[in-house]
């Protein structure tokens, strides 16, 4: 081995030893929602930007322009013209039709709550968080794909290089799983049903007119204990002291709430019932899967109804089958957390319109 290659050696090892000494003395606290500096996408680099649209506020190059000058860019709108001129119809997607564009938006639809007709409404919500919702499966799919590589390549009896051991490190970390526990991290890097998801996401931000959604990017729900990223619940119980979560943009409230279904032991029986899936070669689909969430709101029973009724009214069931378009099959192509507690017993502060 040459000088410069031990140098080369040397310096990885050192780089390998500082973060994972940082990741076990600096866990994350599960009571504060501020930014950290993980990994959220552990399997690969960030997608090049100029194949998606990441729209109002995500990437000031990547808005819409077909926005008129005196117009707010983010308004329902605008939005609703914009899906309309991509070819984004809610039907077509949810028959299996057409995919989902690669559409990112930052926040909802300005003025969504005053959008009196209920269908125009919901489909414009489901057509938001849709395609959230298939990005941050597509990510945590990544991770999966790599993490079969890794557990392939050890049962092979082959060595690990430096660059894969701190991959299982930091995802170990990250999903709350020991270090080199493959199968722990196995069941727990996986997909949440896109039905599940936009039932929830419905339910808990009163489908994307509640406060929380409008002023926090607060789609699911999600409870935290720090004062500088939450927003305060005006109808709290005696005694409690949690906030709702606050996020930058809508696909971070997404990626917590995968997070916190895959790490939070309240959701232990929808990760073993998915598992469960995997293994018998069965799609994931929300179904069998919603009995599982009871814990994620106090109402218990009562909630898992409602995410039902939800589901089968709005059709959100054949969301399962949905996918994004392809890099290569679109005509558009302009540019593009901690695990939290159990929610309470209603986030939304809206109609609740099912």
């Amino acid at each position: 081995m040459t000088y410069f290659e031990r140098c080369a050696v040397a310096l990885l090892g050192a780089m390998v030893v500082v973060l994972i000494g940082t990741a076990t003395h600096k866990p994350l606290d599960i009571r504060t929602a501020a930014p950290q500096a993980t990994f959220l996408d552990l399997a690969s680099a960030p997608i090049p930007p100029r194949f998606e649209v990441d729209a109002f506020g995500l990437d000031d190059a990547a808005t819409i322009q077909q926005t008129q000058p005196d117009q707010p860019k983010d308004t329902v709108a605008t939005v609703f013209n914009t899906f309309a001129e991509m070819g984004y119809d809610l039907d077509s997607v949810l028959s299996g039709r057409d995919p989902v564009p690669r559409l990112i938006l930052a926040r909802m639809p300005t003025g969504l709550e005053d959008v009196a007709e209920v269908k125009i409404r919901k489909a414009v919500f489901v057509q938001t968080v849709l395609p959230l919702v298939l990005k941050a499966n597509e990510e945590i799919l990544k991770d999966r794909q790599r993490l079969w590589k890794i557990r392939v390549a050890k049962a092979s009896g082959r060595k690990l290089d430096a660059l894969d051991r701190l991959w299982i490190a930091v995802a170990s970390d990250r999903y709350r799983v020991g270090r080199g526990d493959l199968d722990a991290l196995l069941a727990r890097i996986d997909i949440v049903p896109p039905s599940i998801a936009l039932a929830q996401a419905a339910e808990e931000s009163g489908w994307g007119t509640s406060r929380f959604a409008r002023e926090g990017n607060a789609i699911f729900g999600q409870w935290t204990y720090s004062r500088s990223r939450g927003l305060l619940p005006r109808e709290r119980d005696e005694g409690k002291t949690h906030r709702i979560r606050a996020f930058d943009n809508l696909l971070e409230s997404v990626r917590a709430y995968a997070l916190n279904l895959n790490t939070h032991s309240a959701y232990r029986e929808f990760r073993r019932v998915r598992a469960s899936l995997r293994g018998e070669g069965r799609s994931l689909t929300g179904m069998p899967l919603l009995p599982t969430l009871t814990a994620y709101s106090e109402r218990g029973g009562d909630y898992l109804r409602n995410l039902h009724q939800i589901m089968t009214i709005n059709n959100l069931v054949q969301a399962d089958g949905v996918r994004l378009r392809d890099y290569d099959d679109t005509g558009l192509r302009v540019a593009g957390d901690d695990p939290v507690a159990p929610q309470h017993t209603q986030t939304a502060e809206s109609d609740g319109t099912i």
